[in-house]
């Protein structure tokens, strides 16, 4: 993830909680991944993997190490349609150019 400042910093300024942060950029990550790029996508979907498994650890603790693996995966394709079903609308509705200025 980012520095942690800029984290602190678009939080403060733009008042937006650290989950939503997280999302937008890892929407970001995703909009900027090549997926014929083979090593690059495994990075994305390992980066994506790692933050669910933090958001979701009690509940996969729960089940057997094969079936946490099956979930994870569930839990990941699930999250990137999410995520490129909003990239879809955000490049529909013409607002992947907006930027944040934080000054």
């Amino acid at each position: 993830y980012p520095k942690t400042e800029w984290i602190k910093s678009v939080h403060e300024k733009l008042k937006l909680t650290y989950a939503q942060i997280r999302r937008v950029y890892e929407l970001e990550l995703l909009r900027n991944v090549d997926a014929s790029d083979t090593v690059m996508y495994k990075k994305f979907r390992l980066f994506i993997k790692r933050a669910l498994w933090n958001t979701f650890a009690d509940v996969l603790e729960t089940f057997s190490p094969e079936d946490k693996k099956v979930k994870l995966s569930e839990l990941y394709a699930d999250a990137e349609e999410e995520y490129r079903k909003i990239l879809k609308r955000l490049v529909r509705e013409d607002t992947l150019t907006c930027r944040f200025n934080l000054d």
